[in-house]
């Protein structure tokens, strides 16, 4: 990969809108190959059987569905985090200090 010419700016990935579309499709799209193999592969729960653990575990997308609202909540938290931690342009002081 080359680097920029000066004056020029970097171009990231995540940059172009058709790059952040296609990162939201895979991401659905793993989501539902995950709900899919619910329907085809025997889940051995670690829960006692009957109880309320045990019915959330075997609900068929519980696992597709858990990974999906976990991502969308990092995302989330760390947008948040950004805003608490992220510091001024100058905070250690200019070039000329």
């Amino acid at each position: 990969m080359s680097e920029p010419a000066i004056g020029e700016k970097k171009q990231f990935w995540f940059s172009k809108k058709e790059n952040r579309d296609k990162a939201w499709r895979g991401l659905l799209g793993l989501t539902i190959i995950l709900c899919l193999l619910d329907f085809v592969l025997h889940k051995h729960s670690a829960f006692k059987s009957g109880s309320t653990a045990a019915q959330v575990d075997e609900f068929w997308a519980f696992y597709g569905l858990f990974a999906l609202a976990a991502t969308f909540l990092l995302v989330l938290l760390g947008k948040g985090l950004r805003k608490l931690l992220n510091r001024s342009e100058n905070y250690y002081g200019g070039p000329d200090e």
